[in-house]
């Protein structure tokens, strides 16, 4: 899977007419009864069938009251637009038109675009409520994309214009003497192993030597992976093409060979064992093979892979603030650094998307890929953390930096947009009423343990969610 390779496309093939509300047969039964009593007043009795004509009223012969009756309670439509679907009929009026002008100037309020509600300039709005318990109270009128809202992430502590005569000295003026070069050279240097490491282990599991890996030579981190790639190359499903889940198991396999290779991977991810995390990326996954509706979880992957990466560099002393010295407000010249912010962005614009598309409100099929990538993120936002943490971390200051705030407000409109929508703690009928199937719904109870919840007080996903940001 290539990082910068473009997101999946919006498949709106999935959002059938069977998700939406029958409101248009309503509306025609509607009109036809109005016919029905319009031609018997006039003309008498006609035949019942030729009063359920499938010809629009307008055009019979004795629509004249109808129209006056139309036009009389409904000023603004045009009879020649007329019709029996439902919703605005015929163009708005210049007062209307310029109402709704304003407000796409300035973007719907996130509440009122997702509950498909009327919005207007005023902040708030008049559809938002003043007093709210719920946790559209919490994050109030917002409007734009989810990353214009959020806190913005720098993790290059040296973003700001110098001369660079005045950091480094005139003997180390060689661009092949800049800090950030011996870094970048570094990193290269590590994802080389790793992709040597990888294919070992690859080769060793379609091997008669695989039981005896020990005494072959293996490093200690090849090792440690040969089970992971036996998992992956099992989570396969027959009727899933290869091709489809090779970019993402490949992935998978770099994040296991980066926990197996550092040192203080255990203390940031906090989890009981690397296999509890691997768990909930498998399974993942498998949901994005299924469906591929999106690309929020193979983007939170890379995300994952890419905090790990840069881990590693800090944690052998590669990473410091002498080794952004060249470094500019438009871009960190550590590579490990950039592209995890480049990644991070790329994901919260894919969020912003997916969570305001407009048929998210019959349709849940968001909604597990959402909650997968958001239980992803939320290692990623440890790892950010640890990179960017001062020595006091309990100081208030550091609360409201950026790195701690990485997707909180995400996770509130998240929970907000699902109301009481939730499969993973809610009836499965209804979740598969509203696109979810069954045995998806199972593989994410497992994978983040949905047994355990109710031994550590946690009644619902949004709590769930909650924990695992406040660790």
């Amino acid at each position: 899977m290539s990082p910068t390779s473009p997101l999946a496309a919006d498949h709106q093939e999935y959002y059938g007419a069977a998700s939406r509300p029958p409101t248009a047969s309503r509306s025609q039964a509607s009109s036809r009864a109005v016919s029905i009593n319009s031609n018997q007043s006039d003309r008498g009795r006609n035949r019942i069938s030729k009063a359920f004509s499938r010809r629009s009223s307008t055009n019979s012969t004795a629509s004249t009251k109808f129209h006056e009756i139309v036009f009389d309670s409904k000023p603004r439509r045009n009879s020649s637009r007329t019709s029996c679907a439902s919703g605005r009929k015929g163009p708005l009026d210049t007062v209307a038109r310029a109402a709704a002008n304003a407000v796409k100037a300035v973007k719907a309020c996130w509440r009122c675009k997702i509950m498909r509600k009327q919005c207007d300039v005023d902040l708030p709005c008049s559809s938002c409520p003043k007093v709210c318990r719920s946790e559209w109270h919490s994050i109030g009128c917002r409007r734009g994309d989810l990353r214009a809202e959020m806190p913005q992430l720098s993790l290059c502590p040296n973003p700001v214009p110098h001369d660079l005569s005045l950091v480094i000295s005139p003997f180390d003026r060689s661009p092949l003497n800049y800090p950030s070069i011996k870094v970048n050279k570094y990193s290269r240097e590590s994802v080389q192993s790793r992709v040597t490491d990888i294919k070992t282990a690859r080769e060793c599991q379609g091997s008669d030597k695989t039981s005896t890996s020990e005494g072959i030579g293996l490093s200690d981190v090849c090792q440690s992976i040969l089970g992971v790639v036996r998992n992956t190359t099992s989570a396969s499903i027959d009727h899933l093409s290869p091709h489809i889940l090779a970019p993402l198991n490949d992935c998978i396999l770099d994040i296991a060979w980066e926990i197996s290779g550092s040192i203080s991977s255990d203390e940031f991810l906090d989890v009981e064992t690397p296999g509890t995390l691997l768990v909930l990326l498998q399974s993942a996954a498998l949901y994005q093979a299924k469906l591929e509706t999106d690309q929020l979880i193979p983007q939170s992957l890379v995300c994952l892979r890419s905090s790990l990466e840069a881990l590693r560099a800090k944690n052998l002393g590669q990473l410091h603030a002498s080794s952004h010295q060249v470094c500019t407000i438009s871009s960190c010249k550590i590579e490990c650094i950039s592209n995890l912010e480049m990644h991070v962005n790329l994901y919260v614009d894919e969020l912003s998307r997916v969570l305001f598309r407009k048929d998210n409100k019959h349709n849940k099929r968001w909604w597990l890929s959402v909650f997968y990538s958001l239980c992803i993120q939320s290692y990623v936002r440890r790892g950010i953390v640890e990179l960017v943490k001062p020595e006091n971390i309990e100081n208030p200051s550091f609360l409201v930096h950026p790195a701690w705030q990485y997707l909180l407000l995400a996770v509130r409109l998240f929970i907000a947009s699902s109301s009481t929508y939730d499969p993973l703690t809610g009836s499965v009928a209804l979740a598969e009423a509203y696109g979810s199937r069954a045995e998806d719904i199972a593989a994410a109870k497992k994978a983040v343990n949905r047994e355990s919840w109710e031994s550590m007080g946690v009644t619902s996903s949004a709590e769930y969610l909650w924990n695992i940001y406040s660790e």
